[in-house]
């Protein structure tokens, strides 16, 4: 018996709830064309004026409780959704040009949203209250990122100045200079010792914190770079973007591959397990990758549009698309391996070598 949409999602949170850390759930559809095994749900986003149509959907963020979902994108607003009652809780007005970014606190009380109007607001979460500004950006801000430990927030966009900022006091603490003028995407490593921010020319730059000297340069990309992560472990940077591939850089020595088979730009990327990937691609897929055997090992299909931007948290994993939409996957396999797949094929090393 087919089930609603509302009580799928409660039924997901529930079990998500009360597996902790377990093996993610959910189905996918395998790259052989096998049927889906990552349930999905779409959710509308809504106009906000009569007549005018929804917006495309450019950020989205789960909130570290996993119970509430920000969503943004060029309709300038800033909605927040309850997860298991898929409803809007608060629409956040304040932007005046479209939302490229947003970004929970990790202590899980602010929202940080950003965009192409040089702003960066800080909302209280509870009562969607905005707390404060930065103080005005000189151009377009593309991608927030805060710090593990909620110190620092990062800010990079059309300008070639990746700006730190104590996320308390919002003091400007360091500009590092960046590789381009047009920086689209940056991470913190896991233990905040080094940041990492990429963009058009296909270059990401590494910095280490501790005294703001530039680690490295990377020029992995022939094409502009819109996603980059650090492996949960902090082992492995991952870099992604326009010219279809993925690029998997150790982060303890010189060892480095890319993955290629790609048909698509890719948009958006994120860890949604130790080792593997989700990319959220032009041709409208989402498509799973597995570092160790450095293959696709599946794809979800729903938006007709192109997949702009992906969170992962948990057991959800929620992506916003150009065609207005915001999907809630649940996850069913860590390892996403096909049901004939042995046990024995798991991970066997953690090293990843040329």
């Amino acid at each position: 018996m087919a089930i609603g949409r509302r009580t799928f999602l409660k039924s997901a949170f529930q079990h998500s709830a009360m597996l902790g850390c377990a093996p993610l759930l959910g189905r996918i559809v395998h790259a052989d064309g096998m049927p889906s095994r990552w349930p999905s749900v779409a959710i509308q986003v809504p106009s906000d004026q009569a007549g005018h149509k929804p917006p495309v959907i450019t950020s989205v963020a789960i909130h570290p409780g996993e119970r509430l979902l920000a969503t943004a994108g060029d309709d300038h607003l800033v909605y927040v959704w309850d997860i298991a009652q898929e409803r809007i809780v608060h629409a956040l007005r304040g932007h005046t040009d479209w939302v490229h970014s947003l970004v929970f606190s990790p202590n899980h009380q602010i929202l940080a949203s950003a965009g192409s109007d040089h702003r960066v607001i800080f909302w209280d979460v509870p009562s969607a209250v905005p707390l404060a500004e930065l103080d005005s950006q000189d151009h377009p801000v593309t991608a927030l990122r805060w710090s593990h430990d909620g110190g620092l927030i990062a800010v990079i966009g059309f300008q070639n100045h990746l700006r730190i900022y104590d996320a308390v006091t919002r003091d400007l603490i360091r500009e590092l200079e960046c590789p381009s003028a047009d920086m689209r995407t940056l991470d913190f490593s896991p233990d905040d010792q080094q940041i990492a921010a990429g963009g058009r020319d296909g270059c990401y730059r590494v910095w280490n914190l501790a005294d703001w000297s530039i680690a490295r340069d990377f020029n992995p990309h022939q094409r502009r770079i819109r996603g980059l992560a650090y492996s949960p472990d902090g082992r492995f940077l991952v870099s992604s973007g326009e010219d279809r591939c993925i690029h998997v850089q150790s982060t303890r020595d010189a060892d480095d591959f890319h993955i290629s088979g790609c048909s698509a730009k890719i948009m958006s990327l994120v860890f949604f397990g130790p080792r593997e990937l989700a990319t959220g691609c032009s041709d409208n897929q989402i498509r799973l990758w597995d570092l160790q055997s450095r293959s696709e090992i599946g794809q979800l299909r729903g938006h007709t549009g192109s997949v702009a931007t992906l969170d992962c948290r948990g057991k959800l994993l929620v992506s916003g698309s150009y065609d207005t939409t915001v999907r809630i996957w649940t996850i069913s396999d860590a390892l996403a391996r096909d049901d004939q797949r042995e046990p024995s094929d798991a991970f066997r090393t953690d090293r990843i070598s040329k």
